[in-house]
């Protein structure tokens, strides 16, 4: 199923309308409206990138961002869940809980595990269905695409995030650093989430290799190098190895 959605010009002329803070600011808000689409993407692989980035961050700025009425967050979970405009998502608590869901439905989406969403039982459900036409003389030759939707916010969430995962959620991993174990979405055959990450594993792995005397002698070579490059050949051979500090009682 296809999140894909070609309703571009009804959600901006809905967020015009429907927009509570007056005639000035109608403008600014379709254009951040569209700004927030071009963030969160139209298509599940981008989309998927924008919701894991979303997951990781702090829950306490999440929930500074989600105290604003017209947040930035607000507008893109706004498109990401279908809605025509950032003033109808609801509360920061239920979507945070809502983010908690999903946080955890992705940490358990693994081949040996089941997961699943659970929808609260609030609001109304409905599939929208829209036909793309080809061009051609036929007039129902064409594709249908679907989404769900719903009037209690945060049930759209989930149900917009469900779609996304299962066109692309195979691609989510966890961190494969012990001390990290953030979700992030793979590319090739990427197991961490970072260069970062990944530099620390070898790190440490080179360092287990490695005695403390073998470590210090490449240590002492890279300072001879860096001297030498910086101060020329007569002050490097006159560097010596730096010795033990004594230690104090």
């Amino acid at each position: 199923m296809s999140a894909t959605r070609k309703s571009r010009r009804k959600l901006t002329i809905a967020a015009v309308v429907e927009s509570p803070l007056g005639g000035g600011y109608l403008r600014e808000a379709v254009d951040r409206y569209n700004a927030a689409r071009e963030r969160v993407g139209d298509h599940p692989p981008q989309q998927l990138v924008w919701l894991v980035s979303q997951l990781q961050r702090d829950p306490r700025d999440l929930n500074t961002a989600l105290q604003e009425i017209d947040s930035d967050l607000r507008f893109e979970l706004a498109w990401f869940g279908h809605s025509p405009d950032p003033w109808t998502t609801g509360s920061a608590e239920e979507i945070l809980d809502a983010l908690a869901i999903l946080r955890e439905t992705l940490r358990n989406l693994r081949p040996d595990w089941s997961t699943r969403i659970a929808f609260p039982t609030e609001g109304q459900i409905t599939r929208h269905f829209d036909i793309v036409p080809k061009a051609r003389r036929v007039r129902w030759a064409g594709t249908i695409e679907s989404y769900f939707s719903s009037d209690h916010f945060p049930t759209a969430i989930l149900l917009a995030a469900a779609d996304v995962i299962q066109e692309e959620g195979l691609r989510v991993r966890q961190c494969a650093r012990p001390e990290c174990g953030r979700l992030f979405v793979k590319r090739k055959r990427g197991i961490y989430c970072s260069n970062e990450c990944s530099q620390r594993i070898r790190d440490e792995r080179f360092r287990r290799s490695h005695s403390a005397a073998e470590l210090k002698e490449r240590r002492h070579r890279h300072y001879v190098a860096a001297v030498k490059r910086h101060k020329g050949p007569v002050v490097a051979s006159k560097v010596q190895p730096r010795r033990p500090t004594k230690e104090t009682d």
